[in-house]
């Protein structure tokens, strides 16, 4: 059963059967082929700091289906390191601005394609970028936070958000 979530909402990464996701795919999918949007995923520590600058990585190309683009992030969540608390990851939109990603959708799957959790992501602001979502450890427990805030300053502003130079 896939939980649909809205801002600020949370959800367990567990399967149908309640057991914890050891890996889980996060997808943002949107609508509009050509939209010039780059992903940035920070892993952070509990204080919401990336570990260091070694801890974040890019992607600037999404993958193309029709009408449709999509950026895919795999997170081996047996394999990460205590320190790290979440990975943040976040949208720049250089040009025409995060309202370009119409019908944004932030998926959470298992590793065998399950979904676990879905984002819509409404009211897409008049920014350049947007935090979309975090992946992130409490009490043990691993969980995904819809979070659709706008970044007036794009890819930069999240970086230094994280304490990284932007």
């Amino acid at each position: 059963m896939t939980t649909t979530l809205v801002r600020g909402a949370n959800a367990p990464l567990r399967s149908a059967s309640q057991q914890p996701a050891a890996q889980v795919r996060v997808e943002l999918g949107w609508r509009g082929a050509g939209v010039p949007a780059v992903l940035t995923a920070v892993a952070c520590d509990d204080r919401g700091r990336a570990l260091s600058p070694a801890h974040q990585v890019t992607w600037q190309h999404p993958t193309s289906t029709g009408d449709r683009e999509r950026f895919e992030v795999l997170v081996d969540l047996r394999a990460t390191p205590d320190d790290v608390a979440g990975v943040v990851l976040a949208l720049d939109v250089p040009g025409p601005g995060a309202r370009a990603l119409t019908g944004l959708t932030a998926t959470v799957r298992t590793a065998s394609g399950e979904p676990l959790a879905a984002y819509p992501v409404e009211d897409l602001p008049d920014a350049p970028g947007l935090l979309v979502t975090e992946v992130y450890r409490r009490s043990g427990q691993w969980k995904v936070r819809a979070i659709g805030q706008g970044l007036t300053q794009g890819r930069a502003g999240l970086l230094r958000s994280v304490g990284l130079p932007g």
